[in-house]
């Protein structure tokens, strides 16, 4: 992802700022990042041509920084002297199937959008605070950066809960949800329909935007924030629960409501109040019947008990590949 040099700036610029405003000599520097004066003067000539250092002339001069720590971003060090390469090209030429997106493809452009968000959101300042609290020789500024990406980037397992109309759905994801946050979870939901609601106002600052054409409108307030995506019937479903997952990046779980259709993993709601057979007699996808009723057969389709909450949220954790203490 990044150069080998990306490393010793990484950790030159951590030192200067350890020591801001003052200023270091390019030895000095050198020594606290483990590499040669010679190499690391080509990267602090680059930083200074980027505005993020500066050369101060005169007996007590040196190489200083330009901003203050918390104005540097992870991004701009890394567009001046190494910038990351492209991940979002599969190891493959055209698509596997004809007409169809690749599937790979979107799940590299999801991370490489998620690294740039990290990147953009991580400051010189943050590094500062890691090496303070570390012992000498522990603290490797590429390898926490890194590790940082990765776990930002990590794409939240997603579970559908179906069902027939009135056989609970809501009621369940409600529960679930209560569940598991209060066993220490970040669960984030979806709610998926097959009818057109129109989310927003008619009449709205934001609803004319989109009237007048905008591609994608959001919404900040004090309170919660909103982004609108207008979407064709043309789109296929699957990519729009790509291009929605960088907003559940934090979340351990995501669990969608309905879309009996998808090819994720999905648990059926059933009641006999509602008389038709459950979906699972036909859909053997479905992993599990969640009912207290007696249930025709469905030849080998586990059956969940729908009163014990806390048993049942054991269930999904394991149906959605979650551990109990989190992500």
């Amino acid at each position: 992802m990044f150069s080998k040099n990306f490393d010793r700036v990484l950790k030159a610029l951590t030192y200067l700022a350890e020591r801001d405003p003052a200023s270091c000599k390019t030895v000095e520097i050198a020594n606290a990042a483990g590499c040669s004066p010679t190499s690391l003067t080509k990267d602090l000539q680059a930083l200074s041509r980027a505005g993020i250092v500066k050369t101060r002339r005169g007996a007590r001069g040196g190489i200083c920084l330009l901003r203050k720590p918390a104005q540097l971003s992870i991004s701009e060090i890394a567009a001046a002297v190494s910038p990351p390469k492209r991940f979002t090209s599969p190891p493959y030429d055209g698509p596997i199937v004809p007409g169809h997106d690749c599937p790979l493809q979107r799940r590299l452009a999801h991370v490489e959008a998620l690294s740039a968000r990290v990147l953009n959101e991580t400051t010189l300042a943050e590094f500062v605070t890691e090496a303070a609290g570390s012992t000498a020789g522990q603290f490797h500024c590429l390898d926490d950066l890194l590790q940082q990406v990765g776990s930002r980037c990590a794409i939240p397992p997603r579970l559908h809960v179906v069902g027939r109309k009135n056989s609970g759905k809501t009621t369940l994801v409600v529960d679930l949800v209560e569940q598991l946050s209060r066993g220490g979870l970040r669960v984030g939901t979806i709610k998926h329909t097959h009818h057109h609601h129109e989310l927003d106002t008619p009449g709205k600052d934001s609803f004319r935007h989109r009237q007048a054409g905008a591609a994608v409108v959001g919404i900040l307030s004090p309170a919660m924030d909103a982004v609108f995506l207008p979407q064709t019937r043309a789109e296929e479903c699957a990519a729009r629960y790509s291009n929605m997952m960088p907003l559940f990046a934090e979340c351990d779980l995501v669990l969608v409501e309905g879309d009996q259709q998808t090819d994720g993993r999905k648990i059926e709601v059933w009641r006999d109040e509602v008389s038709e057979k459950p979906l699972a007699m036909s859909d053997e996808s479905i992993l599990a019947i969640v009912t207290d009723d007696e249930v025709p057969a469905t030849k080998s389709t586990p059956l969940w008990s729908r009163a014990d909450i806390a048993q049942l949220s054991a269930e999904v954790l394991k149906a959605a590949t979650v551990a109990p203490g989190g992500s």
